[in-house]
């Protein structure tokens, strides 16, 4: 178009957002997950262009990054995700606080039972002296806990899990164990 001016500047959104002080903040440093939006991209976009009762909704949602932003805006969301944990993560959000049972790890380490998933090599992924460590605890979580509690110690102990195990902590997606042997 003639005559007509573009104005361009440069936007760093880590600062433009008003309501998400950084990247870490709230929920959205739960899970490591790849490709994972900043949640100030969606904020920026949200901040700036929606609307009260605007329903924001995201079909490839991933972690749900869309959808904490959208909560913390106060908008409707819609996630869709074959990630299945995405439900889980946005169950979160929604619990109401309750003071913290400060005997839990005292629970946790006196429940009889463990649960031992029924894979033929658990040892390929973790080392044998952890197992039982992360077998009790999450013996725990299955058959003592109740809901809230699950809800509590799922994140805490997938990351345990992965913690103690050959994972690479740097690599987000699946693994193998880094003592496989190939022959």
């Amino acid at each position: 178009m003639a005559g007509s001016k573009t104005l361009e500047h440069e936007i760093l959104l880590r600062k433009a957002v008003l309501k998400i002080p950084s990247s870490n903040f709230g929920v959205f440093s739960l899970y490591k997950y790849p490709a994972k939006f900043t949640p100030q991209v969606p904020a920026f976009v949200m901040e700036n262009y929606a609307k009260k009762g605007m329903k924001v909704f995201d079909p490839f949602a991933g972690f749900g990054t869309v959808g904490y932003t959208a909560r913390v805006y106060g908008l409707e969301y819609e996630l869709w995700d074959l990630n299945p944990l995405l439900e889980y993560f946005h169950s979160l959000c929604e619990m109401e606080p309750k003071p913290l049972d400060k005997s839990l790890v005292d629970k946790i380490k006196a429940h009889p039972q463990e649960f031992i998933p029924d894979w033929s090599n658990l040892e390929y992924w973790h080392p044998v002296e952890f197992i039982s460590l992360l077998s009790k605890a999450w013996g725990f979580y299955h058959q003592a806990a109740d809901e809230y509690t699950k809800k509590l110690l799922l994140v805490p102990l997938l990351k345990l899990t992965k913690y103690f195990s050959y994972a690479d902590e740097k690599v987000h997606k699946l693994y193998k164990s880094k003592y496989t042997h190939v022959g």
